[in-house]
């Protein structure tokens, strides 16, 4: 035998769960507009954070040494792959980072691209 209390949640449970009334177009369109703020809001925060972590990376001011960094140490300058990596440590030792030009182990090119980020102690 059920209980009438149990009756009464069950009966308001049905009630409430049968009770889906269609929406209007208004409450459509604001719903919409009211979701698709948010993902311009968060479209917003997601490229200042790739802006910040672009300019983050950009303006680096670590220097590496090319006479004792590791392969992969150089590979985190920009251009520098692991070929290169692999030709950078096999004319070891430099007098000076303008070496690398000097030896035709980095092309003008890449080798501005990192003037910046490297030292020859």
């Amino acid at each position: 035998m059920r209980s009438p209390a149990l009756l009464t949640v069950l009966a308001l449970a049905a009630t409430l769960g049968c009770n889906d009334s269609p929406k209007s177009q208004e409450q459509v369109r604001r719903e919409t507009a009211a979701a698709t703020s948010t993902i311009v809001s968060d479209t917003k925060a997601a490229a200042e954070g790739i802006r910040d972590g672009l300019h983050k990376e950009i303006h680096r001011t670590e220097t590496v040494d090319i006479n004792t960094a590791s392969r992969s140490t150089l590979e985190t300058l920009p251009g520098i792959t692991p070929a290169l990596s692999a030709r950078i440590v096999a004319h070891r030792p430099y007098g000076d980072t303008s070496d690398l030009r000097k030896k035709r182990i980095l092309t003008p090119g890449e080798y501005d691209a990192i003037s910046a980020r490297i030292t020859a102690n």
